[in-house]
């Protein structure tokens, strides 16, 4: 995980003009906090590339529309994905398990980025998308680990490749 941070910090040590469709150019952002964060978890085992990542960075701004402020991807900080986790079980019990750790939330919509934390279930690890209309079987599985989803998104330029994949 550190070195992908640190790759991803110099591709992106400044924002950069990227197409995002044919006729449509956004200048993007990506900052990465540079203090560790402090970990305090006493109800769920957390998969062990999220807990990497914060011990680098306390939580990060990818791919956001500087202009506009209608793109882009908020991984959040441990306190406060323990935060939103818990207001989202709370809102929605039928859709958000209680082994469900929300990470990231989504600039310009209301889709959050969550990681399955049930070290039972086969899909440990594993990242999905959630929206706020579709019900659980609806949402997303954009991969199989923190770390790859990162790989991804980024090789994708901040584009939903999980969106792409799904109608292309």
């Amino acid at each position: 995980m550190k070195k992908l941070i640190e790759e991803l910090k110099i591709r992106w040590d400044s924002p950069k003009l990227i197409k995002q469709k044919e006729d449509i150019e956004i200048l993007f952002n990506c900052v990465f906090n540079n203090e560790p964060a402090i970990i305090e978890n006493n109800f769920l085992d957390i998969p062990q590339d999220i807990i990497d990542f914060w011990s680098i960075t306390q939580n990060a701004f990818l791919f956001v529309d500087i202009i506009n402020n209608q793109w882009g991807l908020e991984i959040l900080n441990p306190l406060d994905a323990m935060t939103e986790t818990k207001n989202n079980i709370l809102e929605r019990p039928e859709d958000f398990y209680k082994t469900d750790l929300i990470i990231g939330r989504f600039i310009g919509d209301s889709d959050l980025l969550f990681i399955c934390c049930d070290k039972t279930s086969l899909n440990f690890g594993h990242i999905y998308v959630a929206s706020p209309i579709d019900e659980r079987e609806d949402w997303y599985h954009v991969s199989s680990s923190f770390e790859q989803f990162l790989t991804n998104y980024f090789d994708c330029n901040g584009k939903k490749f999980w969106e792409i994949s799904r109608f292309s």
